[in-house]
């Protein structure tokens, strides 16, 4: 053992449990781990959702547009019931009336009907699919982010020990703190990641529909949404209704935060292990005072030894001074031998050293 560990041959092990005895402690130890979590909650809400959107998209709501244009008779393409009432209603574009009763007129209302998806109802659909697809893209750009983890772990001790002339005390803060970067793509996490690429592929496959193509030009909508009847009183519009809401809500929430936990306990091996360092710590305090310089505690050593073996052999003193003499002797020319040749090595290093550097002279010449 190295000679700066001597001292723990000094434990007696009966002065240790009087120590120990003596002493009234308080032991926790408490672990705090502080981690990077993701909220995937929003994933089966929208999945939900995603079917009642598919319905809309498959059967859209479709509006009427009716353009109407007053024309000469002669670019008239199409006679409509709406255009006889219009021409009764308006006699100054009859040119004249035939013997026979037939009307000429000049001019006629043309009506042009046509299909349009440009309702608010549908524009409130595009708008929170763009709005769904901005949202997915937000929650992958989260995910590429490493994750963070660290766990810090605390060691509290407080110990109090009266003796006969001395009072001792300990107040003891260990604290260990471990970061690292947790790899959290697990057997759960590939699970999700799969989830957030179907619900990604459907929404792309939203966007190249016939009907989000006619409508992509029309005006977004904007919160708060009108509570139309259709929105209010169709299933599939009220799910999209509530969809919206959602991601109002959600939007307020970071997608990625720190989470914190703690737990405290207390191991009874660990608590004894500090005790006995804290025992260490009071017979190391007073390691000079206390005579246990290192040659005064070899030479203690060799007494002892010297007593026990006194007490085991019928060896005269004499004959045990003459051995221990010559032991001595043996170990001071074998110390004397090792320092000559020490010495002789620097000297042939040098003698060597000092011949190189006049033969370099002597070429620099």
């Amino acid at each position: 053992m190295n000679k700066e560990f001597d001292f723990l041959e000094a434990i007696n092990d009966k002065e240790l449990k009087h120590f120990l005895n003596h002493t009234d402690s308080s032991f926790n130890v408490n672990t705090t781990i502080e981690k990077s979590v993701r909220d995937y909650s929003w994933v089966p809400v929208v999945e939900v959702a995603l079917i009642y959107l598919e319905n809309i998209i498959k059967n859209p709501r479709q509006f009427i547009v009716q353009e109407e244009d007053i024309l000469r008779v002669e670019k008239t393409k199409r006679v409509s019931e709406e255009t006889v009432k219009h021409l009764a209603q308006h006699t100054n574009f009859i040119e004249k009336i035939d013997e026979d009763g037939s009307v000429v007129p000049n001019k006629l209302l043309n009506i042009n009907k046509e299909d349009t998806f440009d309702i608010y109802e549908n524009r409130f659909i595009y708008t929170l699919i763009t709005r769904l697809i901005n949202f997915i893209n937000t929650q992958l750009e989260y995910d590429v982010l490493e994750d963070k983890y660290k766990e810090t772990k605390t060691i509290n001790l407080k110990a109090a020990t009266q003796l006969k002339n001395e009072d001792v005390s300990v107040d003891l803060a260990f604290v260990k703190t471990s970061k690292s970067k947790k790899d959290n793509k697990t057997d759960d996490y590939n699970e999700v990641s799969d989830r957030v690429d179907a619900i990604a592929n459907t929404l792309n496959q939203f966007m190249n529909t016939q009907f989000m193509k006619s409508i992509s030009q029309a005006s977004p909508v904007r919160s708060p949404i009108r509570r139309t009847n259709l929105i209010l009183k169709e299933q599939n519009f009220k799910k999209a209704l509530e969809l919206w809401e959602y991601l109002d809500n959600y939007e307020m929430v970071e997608p990625t935060k720190m989470e914190k936990s703690s737990s405290s306990y207390v191991d009874d091996i660990v608590r004894l292990r500090y005790l006995i360092t804290y025992y260490l710590n009071y017979i190391s305090i007073d390691y000079e005072d206390k005579k246990m310089l290192e040659s005064d505690y070899k030479l203690q050593q060799i007494k002892r030894l010297i007593g026990e073996y006194a007490l085991e052999t019928n060896m005269t003193s004499t004959a045990f001074e003459k051995n221990i003499k010559a032991i001595f002797t043996n170990v001071r020319k074998e110390q004397k031998k090792k320092e000559m040749a020490i010495k002789k090595l620097y000297d042939n290093f040098f003698e060597s050293y000092n011949k190189d550097i006049i033969k370099v002279i002597n070429i620099l010449k």
